[in-house]
C-alpha cells in the first residue's frame, strides 16, 4: 500500500511485474525519482519566493518617493523578508494540501479498501501504518543529525585551515578550494534530504486522506447493509 501511494507520487518511477525486478529497481532507481519529485515540490516554494522577491522589490522601489525611504536602504534583503514571510505564513490550507493529488489519494484508497474491506480491518491496517510514519521520522532525525555533524566539521575546518593564524597566501587559497568543494557537496547533500524529507511528508498525507476516505466509503457501504431488507 505505502508502495502504491510512492509510485503514484513518482508518477515516473518504472514498474515491472517481475517482483524481484522490481524489488531492484526500487533498490537502485525508485529512490532517486523520489527524490526528484520531491525537489520539483521544493523548487516550486524557492521560485514562488523568488517570484515575491522580485515583486515586492518592484512594489518597494515605487513606493520607495512615498514612504521617504532613505537612500542605501537595503531594499533587496527587505524584499526577501517580505517573500520568505508570504510563504512561510501562508494559508494553513494551502501549506497542508501542496503537492497533493485528488486522483492519488483515490488510488490509494482503493488500495486501503482492497486491503481492509472492514471497520476493523481498516482500525487494525491503520495502526500498523504508524510504523511508516515512525521510521520516516526516525531516519529523517539520523540524517539530520549527521548533517549538523557535518556542518560543524565543516565549519571547524574553514576556521583552522583558511582563517587561522600562522597561513600563508598559497595554504590559504589552497585549503579555500578543498573547503568550497565541500560546502558545495554539503548544500547539495542538505537539498536532497530536504527533497527526501517533503516526498516522504507528502506520501504521508496521502495515506492520510487515503484513511478518512477509506472510512467513509467503508461506512457508507455498512450503512446500505444495515438498509437492505
Amino acid at each position: 500500500m505505502v508502495a502504491s501511494a510512492e509510485h503514484q507520487f513518482m508518477r515516473i518511477a518504472p514498474r515491472v511485474g517481475i517482483r524481484w525486478m522490481q524489488d531492484g529497481l526500487d533498490l537502485i532507481v525508485s529512490g532517486a525519482f523520489l527524490v526528484f519529485a520531491g525537489a520539483q515540490l521544493l523548487m516550486g516554494r524557492i521560485w514562488s519566493v523568488l517570484g515575491l522577491w522580485l515583486g515586492a522589490a518592484v512594489g518597494i522601489a515605487a513606493v520607495r518617493p512615498f514612504l521617504e525611504i532613505p537612500p542605501g536602504s537595503p531594499i533587496g534583503a527587505m524584499s526577501l523578508f517580505v517573500a520568505v514571510s508570504l510563504v512561510v505564513f501562508a494559508m494553513p490550507s494551502r501549506a497542508a494540501l501542496q503537492g497533493l493529488s485528488a486522483h492519488e489519494v483515490g488510488r490509494a484508497r482503493d488500495v486501503i479498501v482492497q486491503c481492509a474491506p472492514s471497520t476493523a480491518q481498516l482500525e487494525r491496517l491503520r495502526k500498523g501504518m504508524d510504523v511508516y510514519g515512525a521510521s520516516v521520522t526516525e531516519r529523517n532525525a539520523r540524517i539530520s543529525w549527521a548533517l549538523g555533524i557535518a556542518w560543524g566539521a565543516l565549519s571547524w575546518l574553514l576556521l583552522r585551515n583558511v582563517l587561522g593564524d600562522g597561513l600563508t597566501s598559497a595554504q590559504r587559497n589552497a585549503a579555500l578550494g578543498v573547503q568550497f568543494g565541500w560546502i558545495v557537496a554539503f548544500f547539495i547533500a542538505a537539498f536532497v534530504h530536504a527533497s527526501y524529507t517533503v516526498a516522504a511528508q507528502t506520501v504521508g498525507k496521502t495515506i492520510d486522506l487515503a484513511f478518512i476516505d477509506a472510512a467513509t466509503v467503508l461506512a457508507r457501504e455498512a450503512t446500505v447493509e444495515e438498509l437492505k431488507p
